[in-house]
């Protein structure tokens, strides 16, 4: 029997060598913001509930941050933070919209879709749900930072099917890869994506090679990072490389839990999906009367001119103002 100073000294080598082996295998982007880190979720208690933007304002933000052209934000900060438009569609079913499904949970990230005029996205996953401030915007018109929410795992240029098997670091590997479903990413929570970290990929061309390669199977793709900016023009440049596609991408982001409401801008519904009006007309009136917060409905509207994308009528609102 080996002494015990003995033991522990075998003990330490070995998870010294198993640490060392982690960081080889995948080392964590350089020079990745904190600000895009995926960290725990804040208590209910710590968010301040402020009141919504104005649609006199709201309506504005919205179309100015789809039309924008902007290839990265204000210290070279990733897109997500400034430009383009966050929103998650949600069925309108017998539970709360604004809250992260039990598949969500699992995974560790919610599906999102990211709007802008440079993508040809003329379709979503469902007709109707619900928008996100930009950080960037929160910032500027809460000067506590209300809501501010703690980043992206990853994106994708497609809807990449991310519960439909299990998937590792929080649904940004691949199907079935090595290790537990639901593992987070090896970089103790800094951005982590397929494409770029696993790969060694840098360019769009390289996603597509890989994507034609598959047979344009929507759940092979790779994922991108989310904390360098390149990748998001990356993610662009590939979505509009294929003209025939004019579906979603999908945006992982970390879940928050029960207290999602908070982030909840506004409402959405699909102008020309029959019955969307409706469905955001449930989720209006069931944020009013279970969380007493009343937020704005708008449509969006993919036929019409990209200056006016998104629209306002007060004869949409049932619970607001």
């Amino acid at each position: 029997m080996k002494t015990l100073p003995g033991a522990l000294a075998l003990l330490l080598s070995f998870l010294v060598g198993c640490s060392t082996a982690v960081r080889q295998a995948d080392p964590p982007e350089a020079n990745v913001p904190q600000t895009n880190r995926s960290v725990a979720p804040r208590v209910a208690s710590t968010y301040i509930y402020n009141p919504p933007l104005a649609p006199s304002v709201g309506l504005p933000l919205l179309n100015k941050n789809y039309n924008d052209n902007s290839t990265a934000c204000s210290g070279n900060q990733p897109l997500f933070r400034c430009s383009g438009v966050f929103l998650r569609t949600v069925d309108n079913g017998n539970f709360d919209p604004w809250t992260a499904s039990s598949s969500a949970n699992a995974l560790g990230s919610s599906s999102f879709t990211w709007l802008r005029h440079d993508l040809s996205t003329k379709t979503l996953y469902h007709r109707a749900g619900y928008i996100r401030m930009n950080p960037d915007d929160i910032n500027k018109y809460y000067s506590d930072g209300q809501a501010n929410w703690s980043g992206v795992n990853c994106l994708y240029p497609f809807d990449a099917y991310t519960v439909r098997k299990p998937r590792n670091y929080n649904g940004c590997d691949f199907e079935r890869a090595p290790g537990a479903p639901g593992t987070p990413n090896p970089a103790h929570y800094i951005v982590w994506g397929s494409c770029d970290n696993k790969l060694g990929y840098t360019t769009a061309a390289q996603w597509n090679a890989h994507y034609q390669s598959n047979g344009q199977t929507e759940y092979s793709q790779c994922s991108w990072s989310s904390g360098k900016t390149s990748n998001w023009m990356a993610m662009i440049a590939s979505h509009e490389s294929f003209p025939a596609k004019t579906s979603w991408n999908e945006i992982l982001v970390p879940t928050v839990g029960v207290i999602e409401d908070v982030l909840v801008m506004a409402f959405f519904y699909d102008a020309n999906k029959p019955g969307a009006r409706d469905d955001a007309r449930a989720f209006q009136s069931k944020l009013a009367s279970k969380k007493a917060r009343r937020v704005p409905i708008y449509s969006i509207n993919f036929n019409a001119a990209p200056s006016s994308r998104f629209g306002y009528s007060a004869s949409d609102q049932i619970a607001y103002p």
